[in-house]
């Protein structure tokens, strides 16, 4: 899910960007799933200004996070560091 989180307009209810496609691949090892998912979100709103945004996606307690990508505009790409819990 990406929430604007601030905008210039008034209005405070929140707001979401438009998700345009999802596809999964799912690889089973023994006891454990390896899943890819790639979400297509299109931000529709009506102004020309950058927009402010969270990503969030729920997971289970127990799931282990090892990569994280996002392509912007197909020109600019965010990479996680990923890090043990302890030193998060």
């Amino acid at each position: 899910m990406l929430k604007v989180a601030s905008s210039t307009r008034q209005n405070s209810n929140d707001r979401f960007v438009s998700l345009k496609n999802v596809s999964m691949q799912v690889n089973i090892h023994s006891f454990a799933a390896e899943v890819c998912i790639k979400q297509v979100l299109i931000n529709s709103e009506e102004t020309s200004n950058p927009i402010e945004v969270v990503y969030s996606f729920p997971i289970e307690e127990q799931t282990a996070i090892y990569s994280f990508e996002a392509n912007l505009d197909n020109d600019r790409k965010i990479q996680t560091q990923i890090k043990e819990k302890k030193t998060a």
